[in-house]
């Protein structure tokens, strides 16, 4: 009896043992359960992160193309404009050239210039008739310089008195 008796007690405590052990793999196993679906948990968040950073890349690609095809279309029209400037610089250059409006210069247009020429001509021809009803004395002269930059040159009259060596306006005859 006695030996059944430390049997039984060898018995329980090997069932102890047995259910203590149990416990503890029920307890591992529900915390392997635990930490499966944690980690199932956590690959459904990376993923739908993932997709998130892929679907910004995205944007990021489509905005990075369509800004490479903007600064493209600047730089070309840059380049044209450029030419235009250019181009207009000069067209402004010829017509200020044309126009007497060439800062520090004489005030000249193209007409009076053309005028002045055939102004120049006729001065000549009336310096032979004036010489002779003057008797040597007067003689006249295109001014060739205006009195100040900012008036127009070309047309004005001086007269040139050869007994006392001077030149003077036309308006003191």
């Amino acid at each position: 009896m006695q030996n059944m008796k430390m049997t039984r007690r060898r018995a329980y405590k090997r069932l102890a043992v047995c259910l203590a052990a149990l416990l503890v793999c029920c307890g591992a196993a529900a915390l392997l359960f635990k930490l499966r679906a944690d980690r199932k948990a956590e690959q459904a968040r990376l993923a739908a992160e993932q997709a998130g950073q892929d679907k910004a890349a995205a944007e990021l690609s489509a905005r990075l193309t369509n800004n490479r095809r903007q600064r493209d279309g600047i730089q070309r029209q840059g380049e044209g404009l450029a030419e235009t400037e250019t181009r207009w610089q000069w067209v402004r250059a010829l017509s200020n050239t044309a126009n007497g409006n060439l800062p520090g210069r004489e005030k000249i247009m193209l007409e009076t210039w053309v005028q002045t020429a055939f102004f120049d001509r006729i001065v000549a021809r009336a310096n032979t008739r004036f010489m002779v009803m003057s008797g040597g004395q007067y003689e006249l002269a295109r001014r060739a310089q205006a009195d100040n930059n900012r008036s127009q040159t070309g047309l004005e009259l001086d007269v040139i008195d050869h007994y006392n060596g001077s030149r003077r306006s036309v308006h003191s005859l």
